[in-house]
């Protein structure tokens, strides 16, 4: 994460969708109305485990059953007094054990005060005979802390921990903050910043060295070391079908990066941002490094990549097989469509454009995927996929597509589509929910339309398109006035 912003809650009640491309539209709703969880960040599941766990920043875990009609959030661990948070420090990462219906241990990341260091925990369940009866709780009092290390800084802290096919636990590590790495951790394999980490956790207590970790096995460096070279790791993952480590790593001014995560490989930082030489503009050898397989740069507004999963679930066929990440602060998510063999980059198709900071992405233990809105503290999903038209077939509903340009300066279009005859009316928010401009009040006739914005008297910022029909149908889309 590399910003922390709040959207307001008068937000909440909007549809949020966009247009992938003149093919599909996506649409996200709420996964689990009346919860709600400050400062969400995590969405995590035991294997095969009807229950989802949801991660709030400050300190606490949260458990759902989303067997019930209508979910509750059920407090099941709170160790808020032994964090410090705000910014990028808190509660981070949750990682359940492969056997947690058998030994009921699960295990934390969390940044702890004086000095300030993340700290890696196991804990176990108030009842290990019965890890996943309604009435058993995490106990905090079961803690081991496992691994410490300083944070020179309080910002990039990676944070996020998960068990690999392998049975290890893998650890985030940021670089220890600041700007630009000053300190070069991430390219200095004799500490545990700017990495993957790896450790075998299947030990009566503290922790083990997997025998093949590279720096353990004649490399000079940290033994828990799986691979070096990166700035800020906001989420990875491992695809569930192939085993394949994938990971977002934050950028510093210009460039987000996904990679394949390897044992024993650099991943540049600093000495590249993305593929790109750092800083801007300078000249590099990157012999020896890894390069992303996809990046994208900040100057559509996005600024901070947050990482997903490889759908590998049923509710959203089309999407099978193909990357789904997004970006904390423009909200916009994505599906990455890559060569399963050399995982060359096929396309990468925008599928939403939301109106909330993505912290996080969640897969249940079906494999079906979630959005977390950091200041909402709600999850969302996906619900559907609708065909919009190429030529006069036009879907059974009225659809509002992403304003094209966007971000822009002073005027940009809303394209929409209507079936019928209906009243549309077009108004401009502001982040903080006040109507700045009616765009667009009249009747249309069935087929495609577009409406232009003027914002030449607005401020640069984040603003929100919305369009009611007058079949009671409201969809929001985000645009940015960049002057």
């Amino acid at each position: 994460m590399k910003y922390i912003l709040l959207l307001p809650l008068l937000l909440l009640h909007f549809s949020f969708s966009s247009t992938a491309n003149a093919q599909e539209f996506y649409e996200v709703e709420n996964a689990f109305p009346g919860v709600f969880v400050a400062n969400i960040i995590g969405l995590t599941t035991p294997e095969d485990s009807p229950y989802v766990y949801l991660t709030s920043q400050n300190g606490q875990l949260y458990r759902v059953d989303t067997r019930e009609s209508t979910p509750s959030a059920t407090l099941w661990l709170d160790i808020s007094g032994r964090i410090v948070s705000g910014g990028e420090r808190g509660l981070l990462g949750l990682a359940f054990h492969p056997n947690f219906s058998e030994n009921g241990e699960f295990y934390t990341y969390y940044t702890a005060p004086t000095p300030l260091r993340s700290v890696i925990s196991r804990f176990t369940v108030t009842d290990i005979e019965n890890p996943e009866a309604s009435t058993t709780l995490g106990d905090p009092t079961s803690e081991e802390i496992l691994l410490q290390f300083n944070q020179p800084f309080t910002n990039h802290n990676g944070g996020h921990i998960a068990f690999g096919p392998d049975g290890f636990l893998y650890i985030a590590s940021g670089d220890g903050g600041s700007g630009g790495d000053p300190q070069n951790n991430a390219q200095n394999a004799n500490n545990l910043l700017g990495a993957i980490l790896r450790i075998d956790v299947n030990t009566q207590s503290g922790y083990a060295i997997p025998s093949d970790n590279p720096w353990f096995v004649g490399e000079n460096g940290a033994d828990e070391l799986y691979a070096i070279g990166l700035r800020n790791p906001w989420r990875f993952s491992f695809d569930r079908e192939t085993g394949t480590l994938w990971t977002a790593d934050v950028g510093q001014n210009a460039w987000e990066a996904i990679h394949i995560i390897e044992k024993g490989k650099n991943y540049g930082w600093k000495i590249i941002e993305g593929s790109n030489c750092f800083p801007i503009g300078t000249t590099c050898s990157t012999a020896g490094l890894e390069l992303p397989i996809f990046e994208y740069n900040h100057d559509n507004g996005d600024r901070s990549v947050t990482g997903g999963y490889v759908y590998r679930g049923d509710r959203n066929p089309e999407l099978r097989g193909k990357y789904i990440y997004g970006d904390f602060i423009s909200g916009r998510v994505w599906a990455l469509d890559f060569n399963s063999d050399t995982y060359a980059v096929n396309s990468n198709v925008e599928l939403v454009n939301n109106p909330f900071n993505i912290s996080s992405f969640g897969e249940d233990s079906q494999g079906e995927l979630y959005i977390l809105s950091y200041g909402s503290g709600l999850v969302y999903k996906f619900v559907d996929t609708i065909s919009t038209p190429d030529t006069d077939q036009f879907p059974a509903r009225f659809n509002l597509h992403s304003a094209y340009p966007n971000p822009f300066n002073p005027t940009t279009n809303i394209v929409f589509d209507v079936n019928q005859i209906e009243m549309i009316t077009l108004d401009l928010f502001r982040a903080d929910g006040v109507r700045v401009v009616q765009i667009a009040q009249k009747t249309y006739s069935p087929g495609r339309h577009s409406a232009t914005l003027d914002a030449s008297s607005l401020s640069s910022g984040v603003y929100f398109v919305r369009a009611t029909s007058s079949s009671n149908i409201t969809q929001t889309i985000k645009v940015t006035l960049i002057k």
